[in-house]
């Protein structure tokens, strides 16, 4: 998957200060198309990172790791090739969700530096990243990245009108569509694509209990609290 890198001046303080994560929702750089006010309680999510790690850090500039790319062609990886990490970020996606980027130069066949997500398996460590090379976790995780909580409307019990309803989905437009569309994933619309969502939320379990306790109507998937 190919990331190109956002403006360096805004994604540098989430790279640089970890204390920020979890706790701004709202920035420059969370792609927040709602004009909705979230309820009370909401937090961003976090994608599983290097920040998890037991020192808390991201991967040291000038590490040694190993990074490949995903042919979606074939629905395969292609080999892994040595690098060096030369940057780290935190780019916000859809709703302020956060995934950690890191730029690696690699020397074949020849010198280049591009950025790669270890979330979806295209980079290791030998330490804090040892991803799967099953093709089907790279797409799930793929997917993971665009979920969240949309406000759809549903059709009333009564047959006439609809209700406003909060359940978990997956974001179909691109980040910067201000009106986004959505593929259903629980509640009367389950399985329903390109389904209008005029707001969404981060699909956190904070979020889930702020909808709740806002008296708002939301579904969840089948095991899910």
């Amino acid at each position: 998957m190919q990331v190109y890198p956002s403006n360096a001046h805004m994604s540098a303080s989430f790279g640089t200060h970890p204390e920020n994560r979890h706790s701004q929702l709202l920035t420059p750089v969370s792609h927040f198309p709602s004009r909705m006010l979230p309820p009370p309680g909401t937090t961003p999510r976090v994608l599983p990172g290097a920040l998890t790690s037991a020192n808390g850090r991201a991967i040291p500039i000038g590490s040694q790791v190993e990074v490949r790319r995903f042919n979606m062609r074939l629905r395969e990886w292609m080999p892994w090739i040595p690098g060096v990490v030369v940057g780290h970020r935190v780019e916000r996606f859809h709703v302020g969700m956060e995934v950690d980027l890191y730029d690696v130069q690699t020397t074949y066949p020849q010198k280049w530096v591009e950025t790669y997500i270890p979330f979806v398996g295209e980079l290791r460590d030998g330490l804090h990243f040892m991803p799967s090379d099953n093709a089907q976790d790279m797409m799930d995780r793929v997917t993971d990245m665009k979920k969240v909580f949309a406000c759809v409307n549903v059709p009333a019990a009564s047959g006439s009108g609809t209700t406003p309803s909060w359940a978990p989905a997956i974001v179909m437009s691109k980040r910067s569509d201000p009106n986004p569309l959505v593929f259903v994933l629980a509640g009367p619309l389950r399985g329903r694509k390109s389904v209008p969502a005029p707001h969404i939320l981060p699909y956190t379990p904070e979020t889930a209990d702020a909808l709740r306790k806002s008296g708002q109507v939301i579904h969840l998937e089948k095991g899910a609290n």
